[in-house]
């Protein structure tokens, strides 16, 4: 007990000593007796009211169960008035009916709650909803709860069978069957903190303490039980005030999420969803459907209803709709009939064709001057069990405010799921909302269609790069295929990485923006030879230029050949004419055929050195500088059986290109590189001209045309250099070598990998997953192939 129980009990024990004492007459002590019982009853009766108000007040800050909370006040109501039974009702949000929360009746041993939210779905109640008002409109003054909310009158009724003005038929025919006796009833309005009535509070058979004898309602306690009523309305009031405010914050964050779906989503049929979804939920509605207007036809592309379970996104333009439970297919409505007329017969094309929002209460009682024709929603009704009812259609607006399709909601309901029209005051709302689906179509239509143009354009771009390296190869007829065969390995090799769980390459993934970057690189990284001379591409033997100059020297030898016969000749002459020992000429035409024999091998020599079969040991080098050193005598004079330039190019020791030639082919990839930098790659492709330029660099930093090495060698040049090598060492239509068998090529590979000129782990990778054989099997020679 705690100390104001103690207080309390003192001051009742010290009234009744002090009574007491007054008279010592046994009579008078028992009625002052009986006096300070009553009053002590009275007393803690009061003190107990006033304590279990103060624990409602304290649980109106502190529980969150609502229906718990309002069960307390019933409870309370009925037990401060000894009544048998209570009920709590709530305005409904649209104010035509009072909706029952709370129902108690001790003789019956019912006790319903509704969900613990006041304005949740429904519930299993005993007594039905009350309505404000008949069906003629006419406001509801024959049952006692809606007079009580219409007037904001307390109504204390002793006996409800005895009762005028009010229609208690209801009450009479629920005690029949129940067997109960209804009798007094105190109804009380529940206002909130503006004085608005959101519900009624009515309690039924007041009842005396000691007998249990029904008893009207003593006026005295219909204050105490206003006061719990507004604690009720309170209640109530805020908590619609936290959910109007969570519905508020819920749908800001809805538009936020369609907003930004607007801006950064690309999935239409998603977004599309979302803003039908929420357009339902906003509503109440239970079903919608969006129509995407092509041409001359409205095309079904949502299609939600939540009472037959369908729920059909993302459909094709075109596509008839199959329901479920239903034995035909919603096709696409016509805008205009098979001779020409508009088709205002249906709502949905009407509005597509007018730009008017149409708001029907029920389509089975639509005004026929409106002149539509509801056989389809009724037809889907009969095969299914539906029933369609109201129904609200909008526009779908552009930014040109074209109409680009419909959105048609059906059936909104309300607290208690029953079907009511939709509410003009959301039609503002659902408008914005599908201004929003319209601005996501249109903005998806120009983004399909900019897709479809930068593809193309992207096509085109393909197809000129694939022209230009095409025209490289074309360029010299020997390295015809070369771009496409170095493509398709450096591709090969990248989507090995990209599939490898091992060391090093496990965390090393292309995503496919760097893989397309990688193949524009693979496909331009000869660009620059455009600028490369024909002959210098061409180069077969050590003499070519436009032609091989192997034939000056031909010729050049020839005509020494012709000049030792003329020389020989002359003095044969000399000798028959002087008289001489005619056996001398035969002396003169042995040396004569030693000289041409000689000359003969040295032409062959220098064939055999303008050609690349053999390397050009010191050996070599120093007997064709003999050669070159030699004179034959000309109108001008004495001249070197060799030009300068001629024996430059014939000691080129492994090839045919001699310094100059050699710097002109290098100087490729840095042309490759001036050209790629000024063209407006998108962000996704700024390191084509890297990558392409770098496919002759190397590790240790020898390569060109930058020297680059180590780090600064970025692994899709990597990949680009061992593709560019394997195919080089590979080809069979190389002008200056034999192509190789494979092992002899990646017997090759493996000295650069040593000499550390190529990425040891993905020459690595390139052998030991065998892509070296796959693509030997697709573009070598199979004799090559050991």
């Amino acid at each position: 007990m705690n100390s104001s129980q103690n207080s309390d009990q003192n001051v009742n024990y010290q009234l009744g000593y002090e009574l007491a004492t007054l008279s010592q007459d046994r009579k008078l002590n028992k009625l002052l007796k009986t006096v300070v019982r009553e009053v002590k009853h009275y007393a803690e009766d009061q003190i107990k009211h006033i304590r279990k108000g103060a624990e409602i007040g304290k649980a109106l800050s502190a529980e969150r169960d609502v229906g718990k909370l309002l069960e307390m006040i019933v409870d309370e109501a009925r037990a401060m008035s000894k009544a048998d039974a209570g009920t709590l009702y709530i305005l409904s949000r649209d104010k035509k009916y009072l909706r029952a929360k709370i129902l108690q009746n001790d003789t019956m041993n019912i006790r319903v709650c509704r969900a613990k939210d006041p304005e949740a779905g429904a519930s299993h109640l005993v007594l039905p909803n009350v309505p404000l008002s008949d069906k003629h409109d006419n406001d509801n003054y024959s049952n006692v709860s809606s007079y009580v909310a219409l007037t904001g009158k307390t109504v204390n009724i002793p006996d409800v069978y005895e009762a005028e003005g009010f229609d208690f038929t209801g009450t009479r025919d629920y005690d029949t069957k129940m067997g109960y006796r209804s009798k007094s009833m105190l109804v009380i309005p529940m206002k909130d903190h503006e004085n608005n009535i959101i519900g009624v509070l009515q309690l039924l058979n007041a009842q005396e303490p000691d007998t249990g004898k029904v008893i009207p309602f003593l006026p005295d306690y219909v204050d105490l039980i206003a006061s719990l009523a507004s604690q009720a309305a309170v209640t109530l009031t805020n908590t619609r005030l936290i959910r109007d405010l969570e519905e508020q914050i819920k749908r800001i964050k809805r538009a936020a999420e369609i907003g930004k779906a607007l801006s950064t989503g690309d999935n239409i049929n998603k977004l599309l969803g979302m803003i039908v979804d929420e357009a339902r939920d906003m509503s109440g509605a239970d079903a919608g459907t969006l129509y995407i207007l092509d041409k001359e036809n409205l095309h079904f592309k949502i299609l939600q209803n939540d009472t037959m379970g369908i729920k059909i996104t993302g459909l094709s333009d075109g596509e008839e709709v199959t329901v479920p439970d239903a034995p035909f297919t919603l096709p696409s409505v016509p805008l205009y009939g098979k001779d020409g007329k508009p088709n205002h017969s249906h709502v949905s094309s009407h509005v597509a064709l007018t730009g008017e929002t149409v708001n029907i209460p029920d389509v089975y009682t639509a005004d026929e001057s409106r002149g539509f024709d509801f056989t389809g929603p009724r037809k889907y009704d009969e095969s299914t069990g539906y029933r369609s009812r109201s129904m609200l259609v909008m526009p779908l607006k552009n930014h040109e405010n074209n109409i680009i399709g419909v959105l048609q909601l059906l059936n909104a309901q309300n607290e208690t799921c029953e079907v009511i029209p939709f509410s003009p005051e959301y039609e503002d709302l659902i408008a914005s909302l599908a201004s929003q689906a319209a601005v996501a179509l249109t903005n998806a239509q120009l983004i399909r269609d900019l897709k479809k143009a930068l593809q193309t354009i992207k096509d085109l771009f393909y197809a000129f790069i694939r022209s230009i390296a095409t025209a490289i190869d074309e360029k010299s007829p020997y390295t015809g295929g070369h771009i496409n065969r170095m493509v398709s390995l450096t591709m090969m090799i990248a989507r090995k990485i990209n599939e490898t769980d091992e060391d090093p390459f496990k965390e090393s993934r292309f995503n496919e923006k760097e893989l397309e970057e990688l193949r524009m690189a693979a496909w331009m990284h000869d660009v620059g030879k455009i600028t490369t001379p024909e002959y210098v591409l061409d180069k077969k033997t050590k003499l070519q230029t436009i032609f091989d100059r192997v034939e000056f020297i031909e010729t050049r030898f020839q005509l020494i050949a012709k000049s030792l016969e003329n020389e020989y000749l002359h003095r044969k002459i000399e000798i028959l004419q002087n008289g001489k020992d005619p056996s001398e000429t035969e002396i003169l035409e042995a040396e004569l055929a030693d000289k041409l024999e000689t000359l003969r091998e040295e032409f062959k020599f220098i064939e055999s050195c303008n050609n690349t079969g053999d390397f050009m040991s010191d050996e070599k080098v120093e007997h064709l500088k003999k050669i070159a050193a030699k004179t034959y005598g000309s109108a001008n004079g004495d001249r070197p059986y060799l030009t300068d330039d001629e024996v430059e190019n014939l000691c080129i020791r492994k090839g045919t290109l001699n310094k100059e030639e050699r710097t002109a082919i290098e100087n490729h990839a840095r042309v490759t590189y001036k050209i790629l930098r000024k063209l407006p790659f998108p962000k996704s492709m700024e390191n084509v001209p890297k990558y392409a330029s770098a496919h002759h660099e190397k590790l240790d930093g020898s390569g060109y045309p930058l020297g680059l090495s180590g780090d600064d060698l970025p692994l899709q040049a990597r990949i680009m250099v061992i593709a560019d090598i394997f195919e080089a060492l590979t080809a069979k239509d190389r002008p200056y070598k034999k192509p190789m068998t494979l092992s002899e090529a990646v017997r090759i590979l493996g000295f650069m990998k040593k000499d550390n000129h190529i990425d040891p782990d993905v020459f690595d990778l390139f052998v030991k997953n065998g892509l070296h054989y796959e693509y030997a099997k697709k573009m070598i020679d199979p004799d090559l192939i050991d």
